[in-house]
């Protein structure tokens, strides 16, 4: 995720964990000391999608940044009905990327689902999607956003005609089933166990509890 290459798009149902990746990703990747800024936006709870149009993404992305105080970004007044006054925020972002080699900035778009959606219909032909392409294009991906969501988020990766199609495959965040993630599964459950000051006699008992969760993290907690 924090990669200037690697992940675009997480995607997996609900209350397994990929809010919780973006946030830790938010949390390690944030640096100012080292010119590293990130910055996590819930668009569902920001209605973008959903009852405010895909374009007011810029508007949500603008008062993240300007809560950060980020000494030398200069941000323009935004209109989202005007193509100009988002070209001269997309703007002022490269200037500010451009100025040192080693700034980056981590865009972490969280339930993304209904923002492709929007942004997707017929006329709109990804507009906001193009635009944040054209910005990591233009910076090399030191301006790099990451997607995620539901399924919808998925189908948006693997569709031919959005901007995004040809970037790395999408990342699921599902069970942990594979032989790695058991062991982290298994974790889950016996770490705060013994910390208590207990122990399983048996780790067959650790498996049914799994078995019982069926491997999700969030029942496994």
């Amino acid at each position: 995720v924090k990669a200037q290459g690697g992940c675009y798009f997480i995607y997996g149902g609900r209350q397994l964990g990929k809010t919780a990746l973006l946030r830790r990703a938010e949390r390690t990747f944030h640096d100012p000391s080292a010119d590293r800024y990130a910055v996590w936006v819930d668009l569902l709870a920001q209605g973008i999608g959903e009852r405010r149009p895909a374009a007011d993404v810029w508007l949500s992305i603008l008062e993240k940044l300007r809560d950060l105080r980020i000494a030398g970004l200069e941000m323009p007044i935004v209109n989202p009905a005007k193509s100009a006054s988002i070209d001269a925020f997309l703007s002022a972002i490269k200037s500010f990327l451009g100025a040192k080699p080693g700034r980056r900035i981590l865009l972490l778009l969280d339930e993304a689902d209904h923002f492709f959606e929007q942004d997707g219909r017929q006329g709109s032909a990804y507009a906001e999607t193009r635009r944040l392409k054209q910005l990591m294009d233009e910076t090399e991906r030191r301006f790099k956003v990451v997607f995620a969501g539901l399924h919808n988020v998925l189908r948006t990766a693997n569709t031919s005609n959005q901007p995004l199609g040809h970037l790395n495959e999408a990342v699921r965040i599902g069970p942990l089933m594979d032989e790695r993630e058991i062991r982290a599964a298994e974790d889950l459950i016996t770490r705060p166990i013994e910390a208590a000051g207990f122990e399983f006699d048996d780790r067959s008992l650790v498996m049914r509890v799994l078995a019982q969760t069926n491997y999700y993290p969030s029942l496994i907690q």
